[in-house]
Order: structure tokens, then C-alpha cells, then sequence
């Protein structure tokens, strides 16, 4: 791995932990695999309950298939922005603006 990877690594991963907004590693079949802090703070979930949990199960039942949707065109473009309503652990919701990216290319 030459130096700049390196370094770019140690950025995405300070954003990760340190970063001002929430945010969530998830998988393209939806299994979540990462939650910063402040995406704990925002939705309520501590890292290991999302650690558990699936991307479709942070919206309201009738809403999963759109969060399929989303994944989807992550899957198919690299990249989703839009607005989203997700539903925070004491089921309240929390529209957010979202802006997503395949880092992995996969």
C-alpha cells in the first residue's frame, strides 16, 4: 500500500469517528457493519444494536422496500442523495438529508 492510500484511509476513518454527522457503514444486501457516534446519538441504537440490524429495519414498515430501492441504486450508480425518513429506536421519525457513496465499488 503506498503512503497516500494510507492516508486516505486515516481521513475516512477520522470523518468516520470524529465527523459532525451520522454516519452508517452498510452493505449492499443491508446488513449494517458500522455506526459513528453521532449516528448513535441521532437514531438511538447503540453501535452493537446496529451491528444486528439491517438497513430496512431503520424505516417505518411500509417504507423498507423504498430503503431496498436505495440500496439498489447505490448498487447500480455509486451514489444516492434525497431526503429520508428514518425511524429512530424510540420509533419517532428523523428526516434527514442523506447523502450516500460507494466507497467499495462492489
Amino acid at each position: 500500500m503506498d503512503q497516500n492510500a494510507g492516508g486516505e484511509s486515516d481521513v475516512r476513518r477520522c470523518v468516520f469517528d470524529e465527523g459532525g454527522a451520522g454516519i452508517l457503514i452498510v452493505q449492499a444486501d443491508g446488513p449494517i457493519t458500522g455506526a459513528n457516534r453521532m449516528a448513535v446519538e441521532l437514531l438511538g441504537y447503540s453501535s452493537c444494536e446496529f451491528e444486528q440490524m439491517r438497513f430496512g429495519e431503520l424505516f417505518q414498515p411500509s417504507e423498507e422496500q423504498y430503503a431496498r430501492t436505495l440500496l439498489d441504486t447505490v448498487v447500480n450508480t455509486g451514489r444516492f442523495s434525497g431526503e429520508v425518513s428514518f425511524r429512530r429506536k424510540d420509533r419517532r421519525p428523523l428526516v434527514a438529508e442523506v447523502s450516500v457513496r460507494d466507497f467499495d465499488g462492489q
